[in-house]
């Protein structure tokens, strides 16, 4: 009966933990980056158990997703890194999809069009539309992007008409 109590104290303690050594780990990460990212890594720590207060994405979840936007090449910033996030995280719970990859997502289309993350809100703003015109999700679209934008941001094309093609596309079934 020791054993067994000692076994769900133990198990309580690690549920209660994890959530906080997920963050920890994630920032120690950020601090790899070197740089402006190594100095603003508290801030963004602070940033990320902010957002999961407004957002409902574990702080470490989101912490390790600005990892991976700063790892993308998203510039370290305060205002920008925010901007940013809000926009991955709003995209991830309303688009049925995970933080992490509406970070690749969004990432991939504001370094394909030479985007600032402050433009994070509009190309969010975007894929919504494109599913709501369309017949398809935000993690279909993550997969068939990836393979079309670097294409398009080559050949100039603008975003929306690549949105409105693949919305015409889905709606009629193709």
């Amino acid at each position: 009966a020791i054993a067994q109590s000692l076994t769900i104290v133990k198990d309580s303690l690690n549920q209660l933990t994890q959530p906080f050594v997920s963050l920890d780990t994630a920032t120690a990460r950020i601090k790899t980056l070197g740089g402006e990212s190594k100095a603003l890594a508290g801030d963004f720590r602070e940033l990320s158990l902010k957002m999961s207060q407004d957002i409902p994405i574990g702080a470490g979840e989101m912490q390790t997703a600005l990892y991976d936007a700063l790892s993308a090449g998203i510039k370290p910033s305060k205002d920008g890194i925010e901007s940013f996030m809000t926009s991955a995280g709003k995209l991830a719970v309303g688009g049925m999809e995970s933080v992490g990859n509406t970070v690749n997502l969004l990432s991939s289309l504001l370094n394909a069009y030479g985007e600032e993350a402050n433009q994070a809100g509009a190309y969010s703003d975007f894929l919504f539309q494109t599913v709501n015109l369309g017949k398809t999700t935000i993690p279909e679209l993550n997969a068939s992007l990836s393979q079309v934008i670097p294409t398009a941001a080559a050949a100039a094309a603008n975003i929306q008409n690549v949105g409105a093609s693949l919305a015409l596309m889905t709606a009629n079934g193709i």
